[in-house]
């Protein structure tokens, strides 16, 4: 990915023996073009199995991560 120039990787400040992978203008690009597609198999793969209830609470879980990743770690509640 980095090498089609989708991603562009940076190294953690705080701890150098982290890089970081961050998408491209690029990159941003071709997810918008895929979005279509990936939301087509995520309704083929999981609309038919899960109920209206299952995938209302994973439409939920979803949004908060949306809005704030940190609070997906039970250790951040």
């Amino acid at each position: 990915m980095t090498q089609a120039g989708l991603v562009e990787r940076t190294r953690c400040d705080s701890d150098r023996r982290g890089t970081f992978a961050t998408m491209t203008a690029a990159g941003k690009a071709r997810l918008r073009r895929a979005r279509p597609v990936h939301l087509r198999g995520i309704r083929e793969h999981f609309g038919k199995r899960l109920s209206a209830a299952q995938l209302s609470a994973v439409a939920d879980a979803l949004g908060t991560l949306a809005r704030d990743p940190r609070s997906a770690s039970p250790s951040a509640r």
